[in-house]
């Protein structure tokens, strides 16, 4: 099952101990930054099923995001196809939790 999550929903839910978070951008974009936590996975790697297998527990949830939720749910779907159980994804992707998390910082 893939649920879009907004950023709220997202940023509550990957809080919690041990989540499995995965970052499916390029290395470049990950290096410029990320989210806390989360795992390079770039879903563009000719290898990312052979590496997924070594990288998360497809019986557990599974939370994804990319720049702007396309690539995200690409890849939320190879893991569906994969036999993966629980997969979020972040609505807007990175540039989402970017916006939010600026808007945050701003207010302080």
């Amino acid at each position: 099952m893939i649920q879009r999550l907004t950023f709220s929903e997202f940023k509550a839910q990957i809080a919690a101990e041990g989540v499995q978070l995965l970052d499916v951008r390029a290395a470049e974009e990950f290096a410029s930054g990320t989210i806390v936590g989360a795992k390079l996975a770039d879903v563009r790697r000719m290898d990312f099923k052979e590496r997924i297998n070594t990288m998360v527990d497809l019986q557990k949830p599974i939370y994804l995001f990319c720049h702007s939720g396309i690539r995200s749910l690409n890849a939320a779907r190879m893991l569906e196809s994969m036999g993966a159980v629980e997969i979020y994804d972040l609505n807007g992707g990175y540039v989402s939790w970017s916006q939010h998390i600026e808007a945050d910082r701003t207010r302080i």
